[in-house]
């Protein structure tokens, strides 16, 4: 699967792929050079101007009805509230489902390809979410003819104002806050997305602030992947320390165990 890495090497590929001059060149997998001039149109910074987006697909999984010779295995039980066991039969791919994953990436890879080949836009996929990266100048254009070809194809895109928005300078890919303000000199940074880590940080406050400061088994697992994914993500390593402790306690503990946090803890409080 493509990730943070793509967008980050793609954009450092875009940044990096024009010189001073207006000069290009581009190596490929094949080993072929392709080299041209850039347009005079660009406007010299122009090309530099990187901004990004996401285009979300709307209940994804739903959008991928399940093949009729499964129809047999396609079954779901439920116990209602009166202990009557019910049947329902899934028409859709159902998450979980063995091989679904592989399966959507299919399908998901398909319209990356197509959109690639077809209107030249510069995509990475992941799973549902697909990344739209653009210089300013055409990103209008980029965002038109994405939701066009996904409406083309028969797919729903989400359309709310949270998940639809436009091109940006500053936006959130994968769980990561990607920045592009300073492109122009070369720079691209990378930070965790508004509130993770003040989410994480007001999850140790409410536990220290308990009576007795216990820290359970799921609490801890839980705790270990919020701040593995905000250290793993920004290829940080101050937190390591901290997550490789989180994730041996919750490895090694009984569920239903708990580490006490008083002054006398192994547990680094102040880090």
């Amino acid at each position: 699967m493509k990730s943070l890495d793509q967008i980050v090497s793609w954009s450092r590929a875009w940044l990096d792929a024009v010189d001073d001059n207006g000069n290009s060149s581009i190596d490929d997998t094949s080993g072929a050079v392709w080299e041209n001039k850039l347009h005079a149109s660009w406007g010299g910074a122009d090309w530099k101007r990187l901004e990004g987006r996401v285009a979300d697909l709307k209940q994804a999984y739903k959008q991928l009805p399940s093949a009729p010779a499964h129809a047999a295995v396609g079954i779901v039980a439920v116990r209602s509230p009166d202990k009557e066991v019910k049947l329902f039969r899934a028409r859709s791919l159902m998450f979980g489902q063995a091989a679904a994953v592989y399966g959507f990436l299919r399908f998901s890879r398909a319209i990356a390809a197509l959109g690639t080949a077809l209107l030249s836009l510069v995509l990475v996929e992941f799973f549902d979410d697909f990344t739209q990266l653009e210089p300013a100048a055409s990103a209008a254009s980029a965002q038109d003819a994405m939701e066009k070809l996904i409406g083309l194809l028969g797919w729903d895109l989400s359309t709310s104002e949270e998940k639809r928005k436009p091109f940006n300078q500053i936006f959130v890919a994968l769980g990561v806050q990607v920045d592009f303000t300073e492109t122009a000199s070369g720079q691209i940074k990378l930070s965790n997305k508004p509130g993770r880590v003040e989410s994480i940080a007001e999850q140790v406050r409410k536990i220290l602030e308990t009576p007795k400061k216990i820290l359970d088994f799921k609490t801890a697992l839980s705790l270990r992947g919020k701040v593995a994914f905000a250290e793993g993500q920004t290829f940080c390593r101050l937190t390591a320390f901290v997550a490789k402790m989180l994730s041996d306690w919750a490895s090694s503990a009984a569920e239903g165990s708990q580490m006490n946090l008083n002054s006398d803890s192994p547990l680094p409080l102040n880090i």
